[in-house]
């Protein structure tokens, strides 16, 4: 038996990613667990091992059952860049934290995917592009194909979130007070199988939910390519994130449909407009902008009047449209509680995680490990047939 009773050794490495998710230093883990620096330094590089009395305070401060410091890691063959907002205030602590959750994120997801048939990724195929250079002309072609291989036509595009997690992206939301994180994604590829996560920010706007889901989709169809944002100059990734929300505009309103819908340019019109394409009324009147539809003087008359109206944060109708919910992994959940697959007991231990921590991440009902939910959602998902 090894130290604390485990027949598997501590696993150095996860009591750093525990550390790094809970964004802590090094030196602040060791004050509150009443050891020197050096030693919290020491447990992680597997140089000495800590004592039963400290897993008990590992396990209080970091707030992670013992089970999850013996386990073991899954060798993931890539991990592509973590796309962050490039005027982000995030710390690199706070980036690092959210790093991990998508770590922990795809274990929930391998975990439900012994169980669950998930949508297979159904991206648009880009290999013939430069992936360094999409002009704006690429981009529109770009968003059409989206459309067409999703079936959406020209309409509105009423539930961004839906139309990831039907097409095999799976989406959660992240709840924090910090307003330095807002939507990020990643890509991974496990077992040569591709794996695409987006985390969505908790804004107060459905629409502008609707617009990051659309903006994270851009980055992973145009810059898969970029291995490590950090390398980047200031100057790529502005261009990168133009590129993204050009791409989210144009998804969203596609630009025949849209420029046919617009019967003045007023900003009542945008407003009126607002609530049947499900976007912004400033990203509207960018997207007008942009296409030719009115010109830069009738563009910056456009932002005063929404300045003068107090518009630029809250526009209205964000308090009456409901903001689009992550589904796939309620779902799932729901599909083996309520038909007795496994037990709310059996997932917590397998996953080596606090109930309350899975819950989090994944955007389930605070009781849905204590207590099974008998409320039946649109499915795009069935349980396996295991031989």
């Amino acid at each position: 038996m090894k130290r604390g009773g485990f027949s598997k050794p501590f696993n150095p490495r996860r009591l750093k990613v525990a550390r790094t998710f809970r964004g802590m230093t090094i030196t602040e883990l060791a004050d509150k667990i009443g050891v020197t620096r050096q030693a919290v330094s020491q447990f992680e590089q597997g140089k000495t091992m800590p004592s039963l009395e400290n897993i008990f305070k590992l396990t209080n401060e970091l707030q992670f059952p013992r089970d999850f410091f013996y386990a073991e890691d899954k060798s993931v063959d890539y991990i592509g860049n973590t796309f962050f907002r490039s005027n982000s205030t995030a710390t690199k602590r706070l980036r690092e934290a959210q790093k991990v959750r998508v770590d922990f994120i795809f274990d929930v997801q391998q975990f439900l995917e012994k169980y669950v048939n998930f949508p297979e990724p159904n991206l648009a195929d880009i290999e013939s592009f430069d992936h360094k250079h999409w002009t704006n002309d690429d981009i529109e072609w770009l968003a059409e194909k989206v459309r067409e291989r999703w079936g959406l036509g020209d309409k509105p595009i009423i539930n961004m979130v839906f139309e990831l997690e039907k097409n095999g992206i799976f989406v959660t939301t992240i709840r924090t007070d910090s307003k330095s994180i807002d939507a990020f994604c990643q890509k991974r590829v496990y077992n040569g199988q591709d794996y695409y996560f987006v985390v969505l920010g908790d804004k107060f706007s459905a629409v502008r939910r609707q617009f990051d889901a659309a903006h994270e989709l851009g980055h992973m169809l145009m810059h898969g390519w970029i291995d490590d944002q950090e390398q980047l100059s200031n100057e790529e990734v502005r261009e990168m994130e133009r590129q993204a929300n050009y791409f989210a505009a144009a998804l969203l309103l596609p630009r025949e449909a849209f420029s046919n819908s617009l019967h003045s340019f007023k900003l009542e019109e945008f407003i009126h407009l607002k609530e049947y394409w499900m976007v912004s009324i400033n990203a509207m009147i960018v997207r007008s902008y942009h296409l030719g539809l009115i010109n830069y003087n009738q563009y910056q008359y456009l932002q005063k009047k929404m300045s003068q109206r107090k518009m630029k944060k809250y526009e209205p109708l964000d308090d009456i449209i409901k903001r689009a919910q992550p589904s796939l992994f309620k779902q799932s959940f729901e599909l083996l509680l309520n038909n007795n697959v496994v037990g709310p007991e059996e997932i917590v231990s397998e996953l080596n995680f606090h109930p309350q921590l899975i819950e989090e991440l994944v955007n389930i009902p605070a009781d849905m490990l204590s207590a099974t939910s008998t409320k039946e959602d649109q499915k795009v998902i069935s349980l396996k047939v295991v031989h």
